[in-house]
């Protein structure tokens, strides 16, 4: 019979159909007739094993691939009946695409031949067109002499359908995993089974390496991070939801990461597992310390700039040289350096005196007998040494041999081991002491700094604006010590050259105190608003860069950092403003107007009424902005005194020329003390600001050649009187108010 052969023998087909006992001749007639009626059971017992058989079940001739019988199952697999599928060729189980060049479909080839009982997967198809998938595993037998193969069938349409869903489900999440930005890995027993993307260039480990099963994913975790890890993933493990927590991570190279680790517990593979999202937040912790290093680092220059204000008046309260000197070492040490020495100059950069502190007098006296000539001097200060400049410092580093050359003879570091962060106990650090005109009349070196960290150029910058005092300090010192000794031997002169003498020597104090009190404001408004310019730019970035991610804590703390800024922008504008020449713009201007512009500019709570009695005239010739800014400070601080509420009247009357604007409220009063001081910059009794506001206002009211002062009782109130000239005389067309206030000047 041919390959193609469609029909099988009548007596074939019969026998496979019922399964009749196959008729023996024997010659034994009682043993031959119990074997044929086992043989009969045993062909009950398979039929009814067949017919109801779960699985599909054909059985086609080898050869030619004519169906010779099948099951019930089988029927209902293809959607046909036992007439319509024994006698035709296998080939009609399958659709078009499964059946190769010889007719017969794949698997029954390869089942056929060098497959064998192995389970293969085909398609079939049904009587209505219905493509189905199957699983068949299939077997020769031997019958009449011929070779059978049955098939068995198992239908796995819907377990392909859900292994499909499933595998494109697996595409997606591996898609989106490694499009994310975060590493994500699934931790099943111990073992990462899956890594995306990201986690290959974070960590530097190829995903293959990762999900090893030799690979320990504890070898990602930083030694401080591990017990945490370990503690959390156990409680997981046993069902408990943990909130994302921040730990270590190191990285192949062993870079340390700051990270944030979410899980969350799910089924994979049939078994528990953890999915984990890891967060770099390396970069927003480098921006949350550096945002907290620059707010130290303007806290510690504001605290310095402070502390010089203060002592820069104390290091100008004496006129003798070495009292001056010893101030300026007192303030080196109060700025946190250990061990300060200062050595004179004179014009020839030879040394005239040297000055210590912290220092042995055996390290002094050492000090003293080797001072560089001044052509050393020179050369240290020269080109040679741009290279260590520091803005106006210069730091040496020891470990420079050119630095051991110059300086063989530097007193050793007392610093302890345990002290020093940064910090190296051999290094150098000097200033020379400039005048504005570039002569060098000292040079100032400092040592041993408290906080054991090496000083950056902002840090100095406060002691740079000091040395430049102190050179002036130094300078005058020396002049007024001339100036005196050239006094004493003039006695027999006439009382008004000595007279003359004596305004020289006022009239040094009172530059020197210009030039400090105005070189000071200057710097402040520069090396201040620097590191708050830089404060407010990390506090925006954090909340454009983090945005819903900050908690309240954090958005807090930046709502505080943000309300510092602004209170410190008004601090220096003040100073500035204090500091400064002052200019008037006159004209011709409305009192009442003035009054109630103020009065529009000041939050007025509801439980404080104000009475404006004011009148229109007279004219004043005031500068109205500056005289705005007078009325809305005493406005405020009547209604700071009144916080559970009263009255401010607000008066005005002409008397001699002048108008007096008198403000009274029913506040809580003010001490004798504050009274005094009142008028004092600096003195505040407020929780913020630097007290310069009255300062402000009285150097206003006496630049129109007018007046400011106060009376005030303890519960019952205070009275702000502001006289003022009608027609003030103003020197230089009424325009510029150069004079700076007696009180600053002759302090």
């Amino acid at each position: 019979m041919t390959e193609h052969a469609t029909e099988s023998s009548p007596e074939e087909a019969e026998d496979l159909n019922r399964k009749k006992p196959i008729r023996v001749l024997h010659d034994d007639g009682e043993r031959n007739l119990l074997k044929r009626k086992a043989l009969e059971e045993s062909e009950e017992k398979y039929r009814t094993l067949f017919e109801e058989a779960m699985d599909a079940i054909f059985v086609a001739d080898a050869e030619t691939g004519i169906v010779v019988d099948c099951n019930r199952a089988a029927t209902e697999l293809v959607g046909r009946t036992k007439t319509e599928l024994i006698g035709k060729h296998q080939r009609i189980l399958h659709p078009q695409q499964e059946i190769i060049e010889d007719g017969t479909s794949r698997t029954f080839k390869q089942h056929a031949k060098e497959k064998e009982g192995q389970v293969l997967e085909t398609k079939v198809i049904t009587k209505r067109g219905e493509i189905k998938e199957v699983a068949i595993k299939a077997n020769l037998i031997e019958f009449r002499g011929k070779k059978m193969l049955q098939g068995i069938f198992r239908d796995i349409t819907e377990r392909k359908k859900a292994e499909r869903a499933l595998s494109e489900s697996e595409e997606k999440f591996r898609t989106l995993a490694d499009q994310s930005p975060n590493m994500i890995f699934i931790n099943k027993k111990g073992k990462v089974v899956y890594a995306n993307k990201k986690a290959e260039e974070i960590t530097g480990y190829k995903r293959e390496e990762v999900c090893s099963p030799e690979f320990n994913f504890m070898t990602l975790i930083a030694p401080e991070s591990k017990e945490l890890i370990k503690s959390f993933l156990n409680c997981h493990m046993n069902g408990a939801d943990l909130p994302p927590y921040e730990y270590k991570l190191v990285t192949r190279e062993g870079r340390t990461l700051d990270a944030i680790l979410t899980t969350k517990l799910i089924t994979y593979g049939g078994e528990p597992a953890i999915l984990g999202t890891i967060t770099d937040i390396t970069e927003r912790k480098q921006m949350e310390n550096a945002l907290l290093e620059s707010e130290r680092s303007y806290r510690n220059i504001s605290k310095k700039l402070s502390g010089l204000m203060k002592s820069s008046a104390a290091l100008l309260s004496s006129t003798d040289l070495h009292e001056r000197l010893q101030s300026i070492l007192d303030v080196l040490c109060e700025q946190g350096w250990r061990r300060a020495v200062i050595t004179l100059k004179d014009q020839n950069l030879e040394t005239t005196d040297v000055v210590a502190a912290g220092l042995t007098k055996d390290e002094e006296e050492s000090l003293r007998r080797h001072q560089p000539s001044g052509e050393v001097l020179r050369r240290r200060l020269s080109s040679m040494f741009e290279q260590y400049r520091l803005g106006e410092f210069y730091y040496l580093p020891w470990s420079d041999p050119l630095v051991q050359e110059q300086f063989k003879h530097a007193v050793p570091s007392k610093m302890k081991k345990k002290e020093i962060v940064d910090w190296n106990p051999e290094d150098l650090l000097y200033i020379p002491l400039r005048l504005p005109g570039g002569r060098i009349v000292g040079i100032m070196s400092i040592d041993d700094p408290e906080d054991g960290r090496r000083p950056t150029r902002e840090s100095l910058a406060p002691l740079e604006l000091f040395a430049h005092q102190a050179a002036t300090a130094v300078e005058n010192a020396k002049l007024i010590q001339q100036v005196k000794e050239y006094a004493q031997h003039l006695e027999e002169k006439v009382e008004e050259r000595t007279q003359q003498l004596k305004e020289v020597q006022q009239q040094l104090l009172k530059s020197e105190r210009l030039a400090a009190i105005g070189e000071l404001a200057a710097m402040i408004g520069h090396d201040l608003r620097n590191p708050l310019t830089g404060i407010a730019g990390a506090t925006y970035y954090l909340k454009t860069k983090c945005g819903s991610k900050i908690d309240n804590k954090s958005k807090e703390m930046l709502r505080i950092i943000e309300e510092d800024i602004e209170n410190s922008n008004k601090i220096i504008n003040d100073l500035l403003e204090y500091s400064g020449e002052m200019k008037l713009d006159l004209n011709d201007s409305n009192l009442r107007l003035i009054v109630k512009k103020a009065l529009s500019a000041v939050k007025i709570p509801e439980n404080v009424r104000v009475a404006n009695l004011t009148g229109d005239q007279p004219k004043i010739n005031v500068d109205a902005d500056k005289l705005k800014r007078v009325f809305v400070n005493v406005i405020k601080n009547a209604v700071d005194a009144m916080p559970k509420g009263g009255k401010l009247t607000i008066e005005s009357g002409e008397s001699n020329g002048n108008l007096e604007i008198v403000f009274s409220d029913t506040g809580s009063g003010m001490s004798e003390e504050t009274s005094r001081n009142l008028y004092k910059p600096l003195f505040t009794t407020k929780a913020k600001g630097m007290g310069f506001g009255l300062s402000i206002c009285k150097r206003i009211v006496e630049a129109h050649d007018g007046k400011i002062y106060a009376r005030s009782t303890i519960g019952k109130g205070s009275t702000f009187t502001v006289t003022l000239p009608i027609q003030p005389h103003i020197e230089e067309s009424g325009k510029v108010w150069v004079k700076m206030p007696e009180h600053v000047v002759n302090r």
